[in-house]
């Protein structure tokens, strides 16, 4: 289907726009599987497939971007110690037991905006809210955690 000269093009585009020889070879693998999958009707192979890997890589340049790798670990965080993971347990009780009290409206509203990282406008177009609307039920419910969870510290220590 393809000759190695074509190849060779290709990967050399690839290689242009990464600037990454293994982050070529992987753009380029994509896009030959995606070619190859849809078999479309061209004649001209080699400039679908420049313009395919030449969106592709703006589409993986813009998704980096929007959402960056963080590392699990840091150089200079220290190790996990017995006394973190107790703090990680009582917060994650804390966040269990909140969580079971807001209404079913604010934990879709809470899930959209802190767990999908969804933008006020996406959550606005996807629960059919205007934006001003999110945005001060975002406000509100972060008062309300809060508080809430302000409360239920003092109620756990008071025990």
């Amino acid at each position: 289907m393809f000759t190695s000269t074509e190849l060779n093009q290709l990967y050399q585009y690839a290689h242009i726009l990464t600037n990454d020889r293994d982050d070529a070879y992987d753009l380029l693998q994509n896009c030959l599987e995606k070619f190859l999958r849809r078999r479309p009707i061209t004649l001209s192979k080699m400039g679908y497939l420049k313009k395919m890997i030449k969106h592709q890589f703006i589409d993986q340049y813009r998704h980096q971007h929007r959402y960056p790798k963080e590392a699990l670990c840091s150089v200079n965080e220290t190790h996990a110690l017995p006394h973190s993971l107790e703090k990680t347990m009582i917060d994650q009780q804390t966040l269990e037991r909140l969580w079971l009290k807001l209404p079913s409206a604010d934990r879709e509203l809470l899930y959209l905006w802190a767990v999908e990282g969804l933008t006020h406008r996406q959550i606005g177009q996807r629960l059919q809210r205007p934006i001003g609307t999110v945005l001060s039920q975002v406000h509100r419910l972060k008062k309300k955690l809060s508080r809430d969870k302000v409360r239920y510290i003092a109620e756990v220590d008071g025990r």
